[in-house]
């Protein structure tokens, strides 16, 4: 019986195999976000936009320094019991929220950046990346990072702002006090309650 030699198949390949082989083309991004990630512009922006509210915040509780308490009420369908107020505290609870929200978008910006100049300088653990993520999202993930980083690395002030931000709204908050005022007003006369004992020089003993 005879050897057969072994034989080499050749195979084909159509058109939809060989682009099914060849990697696509990255898509080009769009030099109008290349610009705005190299010039740090969301970054500027949050930190404009929070000095500009702290800003407002001081300039409004400066005018109503020592001030009689404004009314801002809005009445619907001409009911009394039908209106919205708006108090001072929640011009300022609004004015504290955005101050925050702003001040967040460049920190955690920060720290997505500083996560890779940690592992860029040495060997490090994988859960340190995890630390990381977890610091931009909370204050638990903060606390962490900054015990892991034992305040050694710039990226433990990014950590400190996060969990400072949490409890901004609530100084805000103590910002205002209300307080009683009297205040003199001559034109009007003193006048004494109707609960007044009349005593009479008369007494029982000279009655006849």
């Amino acid at each position: 019986m005879e050897k057969k030699e072994p034989q080499a198949a050749v195979h084909s390949l159509t058109n939809s195999t060989v682009d099914d082989h060849v990697p696509a083309a990255p898509r080009r991004t769009s030099s109008t976000v290349v610009r705005t990630d190299d010039w740090w512009l969301w970054e500027v922006i949050g930190v404009v936009s929070s000095a500009a509210a702290l800003i407002g915040m001081v300039i409004f509780l400066n005018h109503f320094n020592n001030k009689e308490q404004p009314v801002w009420a809005y009445t619907y369908n001409k009911k009394t019991d039908q209106a919205l107020h708006v108090s001072l505290n929640s011009i300022l609870s609004i004015l504290g929220t955005v101050a925050r929200i702003c001040v967040l978008i460049p920190v955690t910006k920060g720290l997505g950046q500083l996560k890779w100049v940690w592992f860029a300088e040495k060997e490090r653990v994988l859960t340190d990346f995890d630390k990381f993520e977890a610091a931009t999202r909370g204050l638990t993930g903060s606390a962490m990072l900054m015990w892991r980083l034992r305040g050694r690395h710039f990226a433990a002030i990014g950590a400190l702002a996060m969990m400072l931000a949490l409890g901004f709204d609530a100084f805000v908050q103590n910002l205002v006090t209300y307080y009683i005022a009297y205040e003199p007003n001559s034109g009007v006369g003193a006048y004494i309650g109707g609960n007044v004992t009349v005593y009479s020089a008369v007494g029982a003993w000279n009655s006849v």
